[in-house]
C-alpha cells in the first residue's frame, strides 16, 4: 500500500525517493544529435561569451518560440518571435518574411525584421517580442569602418531541417542577404553539418562553437559596443514539463514521485508527432566519450537499462515504458560526465493519442526503475512534446498570365501554388514554392548575369510540352583568360582561336552551381554562357525543355559555354529535354559544354528526347551526372547457396561522391553459404562525358553500368576451391587495369586484407584474369578490387 507523505510516494524499503525541488515548463530548440537546447541554456551560451556591450538580435521562428522570451536576461538582447506562448509556427508565415527582411539597409533595425514577419504571418501565429532591449534599438545599418556598426556576426540555426528544404532555403536567403558585406560573418549550424550544406552539425556543441567564434571576433574589436551578434532560429521546437530532482538510484531499485501533467490551456493545439517522457541521468563517476563529430555516438546505457511506470488517474490504465532513445548532454570537450550538469537523457516515446488523452490536466505517479548494476543520480523527469515541426500553410493558386519579375529578395511567390500561363516569369535567387506549373508555351528564366534561380518546390513541378525552364545565354560574360575569338569554357573547354586561348574548365560535375562563361571577340566583345538552374522538388514532370545553353556567337565572336543544371527530386518523369550545350559561333571558337547533375529516387518514367552537354566541333563536351537508382544483377558464387540471385535495386544515398550503398562487389565463399542479409559493395561514378556521337551517348546512359566498373560480378565456376586448399578467382579483366584479391575470415566483420602476392596485378589484355590464394583456410571470403589505369 502506498502512503502519501508530503506529495512524495513510497512503495518499499528498497525504493529511493525523489527529493523534489521544482516543476518548470521549459521550451527548447531541437538538435539533430544530443539533448535539446533549453531556452535558459541558449541565453547562457550567448551571454557567457558575447561581450555584454555588444547588441544582440535573436529571431525565433520555430514552434513555441514565444515560450522562450522570458529567459533572455542580457541587457543588450532583443528577441523577436513568430509565436506567442503555446503556439506552433507555420512554414510560409512569419519565418519567410522575417528571413527576407533580415538584411542590412539604411535606417533598418531589428524592428523591421519583426514587422515584416508579422505582416506575412499565418493566421495561427501571434508574433511577440521580448528580451531587455527593444528590437528597434538593434541597428541593421550596413557595416562601415567608422560607423555605428563596425562588424556583424550572423548565425543561422536549424537543429532538424525539414526534408522539403524550406529551412535550407531560409538559410540560403540569409546568407545571400549578408553576402559581400564589410566585416560580416555568416555561420550556419544544422542537420548533419557539411553533408547537408551547413557549416556545423546541428547540436549543442556546434552552436556553441559558432557562438564562441562570433564572440571572439567581437571581443577582439577595439570597441565591442559597436559590434553586433545576430541569431536566426528556423525549426524545430519542443516543450518540457520538468520535475527537477536530486536522487541516488541504487542498482535494481526504483524511485517514485508524483508529477503534474501538461495543462491543455497552455497549448493552442495538441498535435504531436513523437511525444513521450524522459529522465536525465548523471553518469558520474563514470565518463563517456561523444567524439569530435556526433554521428558516431555509441549509447552509454544498454537498451534494457531503465524503465518508467506511469500511473494516471482512473479510468486510464498504468503505462510501463521500456524502450528509450539516449540523447547525450555534453558541452565542450566531447566527454560526458566530467563537468557539472552533464549526463544522458533517456527519452521514452508514447503513442500521441494516449499521450493527449491520459496525460493532460492531471497529476500522475511516476516510478523509475534502474535495472543496471550501478548507482546513478536521476537529475530530472519530464513530460515532452517531442520535436514539433512548423505547420503547413494552405497556399492558394497564384496564376501569372503576363510577364512578371520576382527579384532575389521578393517574397510574393513564397509557398504559393504558382501557375505560369503563356508568359515569361523571370525569378532570381532563392525561393520556396508549393507547386510550379508551366503551360501554354510559358517560360521561367532568370536575369542575365544573376547568380541563377534556386527553387525549392515542396510538391510537384510540371512543364508542359512547348513550355520552358531555361537560362540560355543568361550566365557570365567572357573569362579574363579567354582571348581573341575563342569560345567560353565550363564543363568542357571552349574552342581556342589560333594564337589565342580559352580559359580552363571549372565547376563540379556532381554538384554544378557555376555560371557558364561567354566567348570572346576582338576588343571588348563577348557572348554570355548559360545560366544556373537548381530545382529541388517532390516530383518533376518534364515534357517541355529544361536548358542552360550558351549564347550563339555573332560573326567573329566565340560561343558561350553551357551553364549548370542541378535537379533533386523524388520522381522524375516525362519525355522532355535537358541540355547544357555550348553556343555555336560564326567564324570564331565554339563554346564548351556545361554541367548537368540529376538526382532522382525514381526515374523509370523519364525518357528524355535529349540529355546532353554537347559542343560544336573544336570545343570540349561538358558532363552529365545521373544520380538515380540502378537495377544491378548481383551474382554470388562459391560452393554454397547464393542469395539473392535476382537483380536488386541499389539506390544512391550520398551526393558527393556518388556511391551506391550497399555497393555490390564480386564475392566468393569457400564452401560457406551466403546469408540472405549480406551486404554488397560496388562503386560507380554514374558520370558520363559527352565525347561520343548521340547514339553512343544514349547507349552509355541506358545500358549496364558494368561498362564503367572495371570488373564484372563473378559468374558460376569463376571461384574454385583448389586441391589441397586455397581458392582461385577468375575475373573478366580490362586491359591496363590493376586488380587486387582481398580476403577476410568473416563476411561481416574485420578488415579486408590483401592476399600475399595478389596485389595490383596488371591485366595485360581484356579477358579472364586468375587470382589465387594458396592458404588452406577452414573459411574465407574474397573480393576483388579494381583500379583504373
Amino acid at each position: 500500500m502506498k502512503n502519501r507523505v508530503c506529495g512524495v510516494f513510497l512503495i518499499a524499503t528498497s525504493v529511493a525517493v525523489f527529493t523534489v525541488m521544482a516543476e518548470i515548463k521549459r521550451a527548447t530548440i531541437c538538435t539533430t544529435y544530443g539533448d535539446d537546447i533549453y531556452d535558459y541554456q541558449l541565453d547562457q551560451m550567448i551571454d557567457s561569451v558575447v561581450p555584454p556591450s555588444a547588441k544582440r538580435l535573436i529571431v525565433l521562428t520555430q514552434c513555441y518560440g514565444g515560450d522562450c522570451l522570458d529567459n533572455f536576461k542580457g541587457t543588450n538582447t532583443a528577441v523577436v518571435s513568430a509565436t506567442s506562448p503555446g503556439q506552433k509556427a507555420v512554414y510560409g508565415g512569419y519565418d519567410d518574411d522575417a528571413a527576407n527582411a533580415c538584411k542590412p539597409g539604411a535606417g533598418k533595425t531589428g524592428q523591421n525584421v519583426h514587422d515584416a514577419g508579422a505582416a506575412g504571418k499565418h493566421s495561427q501565429e501571434t508574433p511577440v517580442t521580448g528580451g531587455k532591449l527593444a528590437p528597434g534599438a538593434v541597428s541593421l545599418e550596413p557595416v562601415t569602418a567608422d560607423g555605428a556598426v563596425r562588424s556583424r556576426h550572423v548565425i543561422v540555426y536549424a537543429g532538424m531541417p525539414d526534408k522539403k528544404g524550406r529551412d535550407n532555403a531560409q538559410r540560403d536567403k540569409i546568407k545571400a542577404n549578408f553576402k559581400g558585406q564589410l566585416n560580416t560573418t555568416v555561420k550556419t549550424v544544422g542537420g548533419e553539418g557539411p553533408k547537408d550544406g551547413w557549416d556545423k552539425h546541428g547540436w549543442k556543441r556546434g552552436l556553441q562553437e559558432a557562438i564562441n567564434e562570433a564572440a571572439a571576433a567581437i571581443e577582439a574589436a577595439p570597441d565591442p559596443s559597436k559590434e553586433q551578434f545576430l541569431l536566426f532560429v528556423t525549426d524545430h521546437g519542443d516543450m518540457h514539463e520538468i520535475k527537477n530532482v536530486t536522487t541516488q538510484t541504487p542498482p535494481s531499485n526504483s524511485v517514485i514521485a508524483q508529477a503534474n501533467a501538461f495543462v491543455a490551456a497552455d497549448f493552442a493545439e495538441r498535435a504531436f508527432e513523437r511525444p513521450g517522457f524522459s529522465i536525465t541521468v548523471d553518469i558520474a563517476p563514470f565518463t563517456h566519450e561523444v567524439g569530435e563529430t556526433p554521428d558516431g555516438y555509441i549509447p552509454f546505457f544498454p537498451t534494457n537499462a531503465w524503465r518508467i511506470l506511469l500511473t494516471p488517474p482512473p479510468p486510464a490504465a498504468p503505462l510501463l515504458l521500456t524502450n528509450f532513445v539516449e540523447r547525450f548532454i555534453e558541452f565542450e570537450d566531447g566527454i560526458i560526465g566530467n563537468a557539472p550538469d552533464e549526463g544522458v537523457r533517456l527519452f521514452f516515446s508514447v503513442d500521441p493519442t494516449l499521450f493527449v488523452d491520459s496525460f493532460f490536466d492531471v497529476m500522475y505517479d511516476v516510478e523509475i526503475f534502474n535495472d543496471t548494476p550501478e548507482t546513478y543520480r536521476v537529475m530530472d523527469f519530464s513530460q515532452d512534446t517531442g520535436p514539433v515541426a512548423k505547420g503547413e500553410s494552405d497556399p492558394g493558386l497564384f496564376v501569372i498570365d503576363g510577364d512578371f519579375l520576382v527579384g532575389e529578395n521578393e517574397m510574393i511567390l513564397e509557398n504559393q501554388n504558382v501557375v505560369v500561363d503563356g508568359c515569361t516569369l523571370t525569378i532570381d535567387g532563392v525561393h520556396v514554392l508549393d507547386r510550379l506549373t508551366l503551360t501554354n508555351n510559358a517560360t521561367v528564366t532568370h536575369t542575365a548575369g544573376a547568380e541563377g534561380m534556386l527553387l525549392t518546390v515542396c510538391n510537384d513541378v510540371s512543364v508542359a510540352s512547348g513550355s520552358y525552364i531555361r537560362a540560355n545565354g543568361r550566365g557570365a560574360v567572357k573569362h579574363a583568360a579567354t582571348t581573341g575569338r575563342s569560345g567560353g569554357s565550363h564543363g568542357g573547354r571552349g574552342q581556342p582561336e589560333t594564337l589565342s586561348t580559352s580559359c580552363p574548365t571549372f565547376g563540379d560535375a556532381f554538384w554544378p552551381v557555376t555560371l557558364g562563361t561567354g566567348g570572346s571577340a576582338d576588343g571588348a566583345g563577348t557572348t554570355r554562357g548559360g545560366g544556373r538552374i537548381q530545382i529541388a522538388a517532390d516530383s518533376f514532370m518534364l515534357n517541355g525543355t529544361l536548358s542552360v545553353n550558351g549564347q550563339d556567337g555573332p560573326d567573329y565572336t566565340g560561343g558561350g559555354s553551357g551553364g549548370s543544371i542541378l535537379i533533386e527530386v523524388g520522381t522524375l518523369s516525362g519525355s522532355g529535354s535537358i541540355t547544357a550545350n555550348g553556343g555555336v559561333p560564326v567564324n570564331a571558337g565554339a563554346g564548351g559544354g556545361g554541367r548537368i547533375a540529376v538526382y532522382a529516387q525514381n526515374a523509370e518514367a523519364f525518357t528524355p528526347s535529349a540529355l546532353e552537354a554537347k559542343a560544336s566541333a573544336g570545343a570540349g563536351w561538358g558532363t552529365v551526372f545521373m544520380g538515380v537508382p540502378r537495377t544491378v544483377a548481383v551474382t554470388c558464387t562459391g560452393q554454397g547457396a547464393c542469395v539473392p540471385a535476382e537483380p536488386v535495386a541499389i539506390p544512391y544515398t550520398d551526393m558527393r561522391p556518388f556511391v551506391f550503398n550497399p555497393m555490390p562487389v564480386s564475392l566468393a565463399t569457400n564452401g560457406v553459404a551466403v546469408p540472405s542479409d549480406m551486404s554488397f559493395e560496388w562503386v560507380n561514378t554514374g558520370l558520363w562525358r559527352g565525347t561520343m556521337e548521340d547514339a553512343a551517348w544514349l547507349e552509355r546512359l541506358y545500358t549496364s553500368d558494368v561498362l564503367a566498373a572495371g570488373f564484372e560480378a563473378l559468374a558460376a565456376g569463376q571461384a574454385v576451391a583448389q586441391p589441397g586448399g586455397g581458392m582461385a578467382v577468375t575475373v573478366n579483366g580490362l586491359a591496363g587495369w590493376r586488380y587486387t584479391l582481398e580476403r577476410r575470415e568473416s563476411l561481416t566483420e574485420g578488415e579486408w586484407e590483401p592476399v600475399t602476392g595478389q596485389t595490383e596485378i596488371l591485366c595485360g589484355g581484356t579477358g579472364p584474369l586468375v587470382l589465387t590464394d594458396e592458404a588452406a583456410l577452414p573459411q574465407a571470403f574474397y573480393r576483388v578490387v579494381s583500379e583504373a589505369p
